[in-house]
């Protein structure tokens, strides 16, 4: 089963190695890894994050509508800073699972989703 299908900019948004991260993530999804394939889903993000050189003063949400040139009332801007602070929230918790406790199939079908459609998001603002 396939969840989604990530199209790919050619603007060089993101690094090549999303990809791979992704369907790593996938894979570990397939096997019941649900931690292992939350945390492939934040090394996606990550990736990307390295890849812009965001920081927490500076997000990728910041970075993104900046090289797009979006108005500062455009609301593009809310939508993806709410997306990708949600995208941050979820793949960190792979990071922060504490002994005894663990990830859901529901959790790493979010991370999954979520990943696959802001990664989309972003593609299409082009």
């Amino acid at each position: 089963m396939r969840y989604a299908e990530i199209r790919l900019p050619t603007s060089g948004l993101f690094p090549a190695a999303i990809l791979d991260y992704y369907n790593t993530a996938r894979r570990h999804f397939d096997l019941g890894n649900y931690r292992e394939a939350v945390a492939s889903c934040r090394d996606v993000r990550n990736a990307v994050e390295r890849h812009l050189a965001a920081t927490q003063a500076h997000p990728v949400s910041t970075i993104v509508v900046e090289r797009l040139g979006l108005a500062t009332d455009a609301p593009q801007r809310a939508i993806l800073a709410a997306a990708w602070e949600t995208l941050r929230v979820a793949t960190n918790e792979a990071h922060h699972v504490h002994s005894g406790l663990r990830l859901t199939e529901a959790d790493a079908a979010m991370s999954l989703h979520l990943t696959a459609v802001v990664l989309e998001y972003l593609t299409l603002l082009r």
